[in-house]
C-alpha cells in the first residue's frame, strides 16, 4: 500500500505539466509526442490506481462514496464513454434494458463506472473483427443484473478458472495492462454486496455478469 502511494505522489506534478502542454503547444510534430506523452501518464496513473484499490481492498479500506444511482441512466452514460473507444476498433455498443425504468439503487456511482469501463474495455480489445457489444440490464427479484457481452475470441476452461484473479491474463491473448480488470470488478461488485461470474467459449465470445441488491443497507454520505 505505501509502496503504491509513493508511485502515485510524483504523478500528480506530472499530469498537470502535461496536461497544460497538451493545451499549449500546437505545432507538429510536438503537439504529437506531447499528446502521447499525456496520453502515457493518463494510463499509468489508472494502472497506479488499480493497484492502489486492490490493495485497500486486501486490507479493508477501500471505501464507497454512496448516492442514489438511476441504473437506466448509468448504463447509458458507461457506453457513451466508451463509444470513441469502440468506434476505432469498429465496434457499435447497444444498450438493452429490460423493465425499463428500473428503481433507483444506492451505490459509488464512480465505482460503477469503474466496472463498466474494464467490462466494455475488455469486451473491446478482445473482439478483434466489427462487432455488436451489448449491455444489458433488468431486475431480477432484489437486483439489478448488468451484463456484457461480446462475440470475441472468449476464453477456455482454464482461463476461465482463473479470470477473477489478481495479475492473471491468458498469455497468448495478452493485451497489455497487468491483469488486474476482472480481479478488481469482483472486488467492487462484491463491495456492493452483489456477486459477478462469467461466461464464455473460446472463439465464440464472452458475458459477464454482476449483480447490485436494490435494497443494500448502505448510510447514505452526508
Amino acid at each position: 500500500h505505501a509502496l503504491v502511494h509513493e508511485l502515485n505522489t510524483p504523478l500528480t506534478p506530472m499530469l498537470g505539466a502535461a496536461d497544460l502542454l497538451v493545451q499549449r503547444i500546437k505545432d507538429e510534430p510536438c503537439a504529437s509526442f506531447v499528446k502521447n506523452l499525456n496520453q502515457g501518464i493518463q494510463r499509468l496513473h489508472q494502472r497506479i490506481d488499480e493497484l492502489l484499490d486492490i490493495a485497500r481492498g486486501d486490507v479493508g479500506l477501500l471505501k464507497l462514496d454512496i448516492e442514489e444511482v438511476d441504473p437506466n441512466e448509468i448504463a447509458y452514460e458507461a457506453t457513451d464513454y466508451m463509444k470513441l473507444e469502440a468506434a476505432k476498433y469498429g465496434h457499435e455498443l447497444l444498450v438493452e434494458i429490460e423493465g425499463a425504468p428500473l428503481p433507483i439503487i444506492l451505490a459509488d456511482r464512480k465505482r460503477l463506472h469503474q466496472i463498466f469501463n474494464n467490462l466494455l474495455n475488455n469486451a473491446i480489445k478482445y473482439s478483434p473483427e466489427p462487432d455488436k457489444i451489448v449491455l444489458k440490464a433488468f431486475l431480477d427479484n432484489d437486483n439489478i443484473i448488468f451484463s456484457v457481452a461480446d462475440n470475441g475470441i472468449g476464453m477456455d476452461g482454464e482461463t476461465m478458472k482463473y479470470a477473477f484473479e489478481y495479475y492473471y491474463c491468458e498469455r497468448e491473448n495478452r493485451k497489455g495492462g497487468l491483469g488486474l480488470g476482472l480481479a478488481l470488478c469482483k472486488l467492487l461488485v462484491n463491495q456492493h454486496g452483489g456477486e459477478i461470474n462469467l461466461e464464455s467459449k473460446k472463439g465464440v465470445g464472452t458475458t459477464v455478469q454482476f449483480s447490485i441488491p436494490v435494497n443494500n443497507n448502505f448510510r447514505m454520505v452526508a
